[in-house]
């Protein structure tokens, strides 16, 4: 299902091109995409944390689209949260 998903928003990026700035939200949903389907609440954290929220942060100030920045700054918030919350030792486990 993982693939799947993946192809389709690689097919949506290339049915909307607009220019290179195009890449980086696809870029961050993909690789969303692929940690959440590890089932592991560090990776997912990681990938949000590390890949997903600052393309989406560069995205949204490329376009000026301030609410989408504040809400990827709530999101990294959150993920510190989780971590200070429950320690990286018990984010590990697979959760299914």
């Amino acid at each position: 299902m993982c693939i799947i998903i993946c192809f389709m928003q690689v097919a949506a990026l290339i049915l909307t091109w607009a220019g290179w700035i195009s890449i980086l939200p696809v870029a961050a949903n993909v690789a969303v995409t692929i940690g959440a389907y590890t089932y592991n609440g560090r990776t997912i954290r990681l990938v949000t944390m590390l890949i997903n929220s600052p393309l989406w942060i560069i995205y949204n100030i490329i376009v000026g689209t301030w609410v989408g920045i504040i809400d990827e700054a709530v999101s990294e918030i959150s993920i510190g949260i989780s971590i200070a919350r429950y320690g990286w030792k018990n984010l590990g486990s697979k959760q299914e």
